[in-house]
């Protein structure tokens, strides 16, 4: 059966605190509801992040919308925890650490591995500032072009250009060496230009571009600038609100 990759869910497992907090953070920023299940019990739970330390690894989420489930709650044992936010699913198995006494509030570890999964076309970020150039080779091209790396996803980026590439980019034409400067570290790879294209309006050429041949240390260095630039984003939203009109 085909895959529809733009539908396809793009899995992550996160085990670094930093990252499992930060996503933790943004449920509680968008107050995403929890769907909450207890090894045993048939019942099943909503509840609310209060609020997540980083230094201590806990997690702090609001008494349960089932009572009988809340009842059988007790230190030591484990919660599974489920929430999505912004089309990216979150789960977890999380140990339960306190109960509070007077507000029934939960306190919970940190999990040791958190799933983090998004369908493939929310997993792209755009960028703005800090800008981000790129030179790209190509074994035809007598000079290497050089633009903006505009948005990039787990397959690929977008560079935009300021003025009309010439020679036109063509579909399929391939890059051996493009290289570029992302916190603190150089980037040298492959890329295969998918979709060129000039807005007038603006005189900006742009074009999409795949990657080609990823190493594994490549791939979770560009899902972990994927990852913090949509959760700053996320929390900047939450922080500062658009106004309505």
């Amino acid at each position: 059966m085909p895959v529809d990759h733009e539908e396809a869910l793009e899995a992550q497992h996160l085990n670094d605190a930093e990252d499992i907090y930060r996503t933790l953070r943004a449920l509680q920023l968008q107050r995403s509801l929890l769907t909450v299940t207890l090894a045993g019990s048939k019942n099943i739970g909503s509840s609310l992040v209060l609020e997540t330390e980083l230094d201590s690894h806990t997690l702090y989420i609001d008494q349960l919308s089932d009572s009988a489930l809340q009842a059988q709650l007790a230190p030591g044992q484990t919660l599974l925890l489920r929430a999505s936010y912004g089309g990216v699913q979150v789960s977890g198995l999380f140990s339960i650490m306190a109960i509070s006494r007077d507000s029934d509030a939960i306190q919970l570890a940190f999990p040791s591995e958190l799933m983090h999964r998004q369908r493939r076309a929310a997993f792209r970020v755009n960028l703005t500032a800090p800008l981000t150039t790129i030179q790209l080779k190509g074994k035809d091209r007598a000079e290497p072009l050089e633009g903006v790396i505009v948005d990039i996803s787990a397959d690929g980026l977008a560079v935009e250009f300021d003025r009309f590439v010439r020679p036109p980019i063509m579909p399929s034409e391939y890059f051996q060496h493009c290289h570029f400067s992302y916190n603190d570290e150089e980037w040298e790879l492959g890329l295969i230009a998918k979709h060129p294209s000039f807005d007038k309006q603006t005189s900006k050429y742009r074009c999409g571009f795949s990657f080609r041949s990823l190493s594994s240390s490549q791939s979770k260095s560009i899902n972990q600038w994927i990852l913090q630039t949509q959760r700053y984003k996320q929390k900047r939203s939450a922080l500062y609100p658009r106004p309505k009109s």
